[in-house]
């Protein structure tokens, strides 16, 4: 088949079946008001033709794209891997085409990829946003499209989302290590985003109810597109001596281990471990991870039927869930310190 061909128009099924271009389009949509002799005619030559309909004509005839705009830090990410996978799945049952923009935590290039998808006039947009605070995409809350939040949001702002109890996280993560007699726990977490600030309250609450002192050089931070090697090294290099380390995600255990490895320091004899998200690979590293479930498929589901209630307005209220999330451990930081206060 020539690949130049073009396709048949609905143009092209009304004259070959000598029918007008109204009557064509009411037969192809099942509209009642067409007979079904003249139905079965132009169905028959449809099929004959190939065609099929444009989704963007349609669009603007029915103000609608079925497309919903997807925006995520970077696909590249597990995490944001199996949550799109949620998005898609849920959208697809519903008729729905995804378009995927990744923002690479950069605020500029979120407002861009935004812009960029309503000029494409999605009828709704699912975000996972850079920032906590509305700065960036404040002219959205302005928009007529609706949108909502996943994995992240913005406290103090009255949007749809759906999240996990990150703040839960940072303290069911310390409350382990520190159950399992670790005290000193170096915090390696994210850029600035509504997950990395709660799982730090998290983190920090934890220590106070343990009455143990939140030391300042035990909280690091691995920037977008930083090595975590060079982190752990410049902390190791001033010398501290954590009994554990908590990861903010698994994306940052690895390199967390890598460095370990390295350097010869033994996960959970010399030093133990534990993360978030609970990725497919985190059961296989050596040792396996211990690291929190944090329901990243479901996330993505719960964020379309949201999403297009809102579409259909189904729903006036505002929406805010907030899943659970489960700790999974492993060899990593079963190992219990004998003496509680290393």
């Amino acid at each position: 088949m020539n690949s130049t061909m073009r396709h048949a128009t609905l143009k092209d099924v009304a004259k070959k079946a000598e029918v007008s271009l109204a009557t064509a389009s009411r037969a192809l949509n099942n509209r009642e008001d067409v007979d079904q002799d003249t139905r079965k005619k132009v169905l028959e030559t449809a099929k004959a033709l190939s065609y099929s309909p444009n989704p963007l004509a349609r669009g603007l005839l029915s103000g609608t794209t079925k497309t919903i705009g997807v925006l995520v830090s970077t696909i590249q990410n597990p995490f944001y891997g199996e949550l799109v996978a949620g998005i898609e799945k849920a959208l697809a049952e519903e008729g729905y085409t995804t378009i995927l923009c990744n923002s690479h935590e950069d605020a500029e290039a979120e407002r861009v990829a935004v812009e960029l998808l309503l000029r494409r006039r999605v009828d709704g947009l699912i975000i996972a946003p850079v920032q906590s605070k509305p700065d960036g995409l404040a002219f959205l809350l302005e928009q007529n499209t609706p949108f909502v939040f996943a994995a992240r949001y913005m406290p103090g702002v009255d949007t749809d989302y759906v999240i996990c109890d990150d703040e839960l996280v940072g303290r069911m993560v310390t409350d382990h290590l520190i159950e399992k007699g670790y005290r000193r726990i170096l915090f390696m977490n994210s850029c600035r985003n509504s997950s990395a600030e709660l799982r730090q309250q998290g983190y920090e609450k934890s220590l106070r109810s343990h009455d143990i002192p939140m030391e300042p050089a035990l909280i690091r931070t691995v920037e977008y597109g930083q090595q975590v090697e060079e982190v752990m090294d410049a902390a190791f290099q001033e010398g501290l001596k954590p009994s554990a380390i908590f990861c903010f995600c698994d994306e940052i255990a690895v390199g967390v281990l890598n460095y370990l490895n390295k350097e010869g320091i033994k996960v959970p004899d010399d030093i133990a471990m534990a993360s978030c998200d609970n990725l497919p690979y985190t059961g296989l590293l050596q040792p396996p991870l211990t690291s929190v479930d944090v329901s990243k498929f479901e996330m993505g589901v719960e964020a379309v039927k949201i999403l297009l209630a809102k579409i259909k307005r189904d729903k006036k209220k505002t929406t805010q869930v907030v899943l659970e999330p489960k700790l999974i451990e492993r060899a990593s930081s079963n190992q219990v310190m004998v003496n509680n206060k290393k």
